[in-house]
């Protein structure tokens, strides 16, 4: 498999290379215009298991042979079940779950998103209407999430 830069080898299957060519990572949906946000044609890369590898060694200080264990569990998540778009967020959750399986649970929060659902981002735009206010909102509860990540975090390495 032509993966640059990364040892992987995979002798799963002859069709890897062409299953993992049929994977297309979206980027930007959105671009901020003038305080709001608009929908943005939607850029298409291809899928490069050196990306995940590299952010699972800088985000969670693991070492590249844990973190190429850990994509090639990604990548056969993706191709069986026949996932053909994916988005950084979306590939984080997979980790997160993967690093979880592993029982690495203090290293799963330091992958681990914070921030809103879409749905609970609409809520807070439907119920707030003051743009100051809202950010506040946003601004607080993402804080709270931060602070809650940083607590768990102790509460496992003191467990």
């Amino acid at each position: 498999m032509a993966v640059k830069n990364a040892k992987i080898d995979f002798n799963e299957s002859p069709l890897i290379d062409e299953m993992l060519s049929k994977i297309v990572v979206r980027t930007n949906p959105f671009i901020l215009l003038d305080g709001k946000y608009i929908p943005n044609k939607t850029k298409r890369q291809p899928f490069d298991p050196e990306r995940i590898i590299s952010s699972l060694m800088l985000e969670s200080k693991i070492s590249r042979d844990l973190a190429v264990d850990i994509t090639l569990d990604i990548i056969r998540f993706l191709i069986q079940n026949e996932i053909k778009f994916v988005t950084a967020p979306r590939l984080r959750e997979i980790s997160v779950f993967f690093y979880e399986r592993r029982g690495m649970e203090l290293e799963s929060t330091y992958i681990t998103r914070i921030g809103f659902a879409p749905y609970d981002l609409d809520r807070i735009f439907k119920e707030v209407s003051d743009e100051r206010e809202r950010m506040e909102v946003i601004y607080r509860k993402i804080s709270n999430e931060r602070l809650a990540l940083k607590k768990l975090r102790q509460d496992i390495k003191e467990s």
